[in-house]
């Protein structure tokens, strides 16, 4: 394909995706799994959940859990390891009808969810989130220690009425960290039970359109990082180009195990290349730009 070949496919998928939120919000129902992982496998994979933190912008928290969330599933299923997810989100105030006790530690007022990876090991189910747990090998803790922490930052499990996933995705990927009723009990590791993923052969593809997508959210989050004086200039430009790196050596290396196809936009099926990743990159530069000195001006934009 050549650049401007490229140029305008990611202009097209730029333009469709323009008004969707980036941020933690979600929504295909799923039904619920257990990926299972031998303890020989255990510390091969939360050394490769902690090799992401070389590219992916931990350091920026307001935002972006489900697309860190996705490249370390990307990640541990290029190393044969699977993995489901375990969702959360933050309590609803019918009365007000708003989002209430939305305002975590980790620092941004707003979220309205979170999401990370989890996988099973010896019986136990880890989750693997390097976002919130900084000083694990790949972000690891033990479920119920999980559900601990986002207890304290006020969040509940999501019924499955509340998904609404702005971003098209395979069925499966996300998985509800409650199964039926909302009220049915307190939140604990009982209400992730469910069906059990033995092998990667199991979860479901990787689409061309999502890959982009998450890329784009990453790749631009590297800058709010930089800009947040979470990372250095020179640190962010360095992440930025292995970001690009390895986005599209996971994709090559998904293609070649058939797991880049399935239901999504007009964009899936397509091989992503370097031109592509770098327009994008490209736009996220003109975009940030614009925001930056919007801000600057005292105009409220959405990070």
């Amino acid at each position: 394909m050549g650049a401007l070949a490229a140029r305008r496919l990611v202009f097209a998928f730029l333009v469709a995706t323009a008004a969707v939120s980036s941020g933690c919000k979600s929504g295909n129902r799923t039904k619920l799994r257990d990926a299972i992982v031998p303890a020989s496998e255990a510390d091969k994979a939360y050394g490769i959940v902690e090799r992401t933190r070389a590219y992916l912008p931990y350091e920026y928290s307001p935002d972006g859990c489900y697309a860190r969330a996705t490249y370390m599933q990307m990640e541990l299923f290029a190393a044969s390891v699977p993995s489901r997810v375990v969702f959360i989100r933050t309590t609803y105030d019918d009365a007000l009808q708003a989002w209430a006790d939305n305002a975590p530690l980790l620092e941004p007022a707003g979220w309205v969810y979170h999401v990370a990876p989890v996988i099973k090991v010896d019986g136990q189910e880890m989750v693997l989130d390097p976002g919130l747990e900084p000083e694990s090998k790949g972000g690891a803790l033990h479920l119920d220690e999980w559900l601990g922490k986002m207890k304290a930052l006020k969040f509940i499990e999501a019924p499955s009425a509340e998904l609404n996933r702005k971003v098209s995705d395979s069925v499966g990927r996300f998985v509800l960290s409650r199964a039926g009723n909302p009220d049915a009990g307190p939140i604990d590791s009982a209400n992730v039970r469910g069906q059990v993923i033995h092998s990667t052969s199991e979860m479901p593809s990787f689409g061309a359109e999502s890959m982009m997508w998450n890329f784009k959210t990453m790749d631009k989050y590297l800058m709010e990082a930089a800009a947040m004086n979470g990372i250095s200039v020179d640190e962010m430009a360095s992440r930025r180009a292995l970001l690009a790196a390895r986005t599209l050596e996971l994709s090559d290396l998904l293609e070649g195990r058939n797991k880049t196809s399935g239901p999504g936009g007009d964009l899936e099926g397509i091989k992503l290349t370097m031109d592509m990743l770098r327009s994008i990159q490209t736009q996220n530069e003109t975009e940030f730009a614009e925001e930056q000195s919007q801000r600057g001006t005292g105009e409220q934009t959405r990070p």
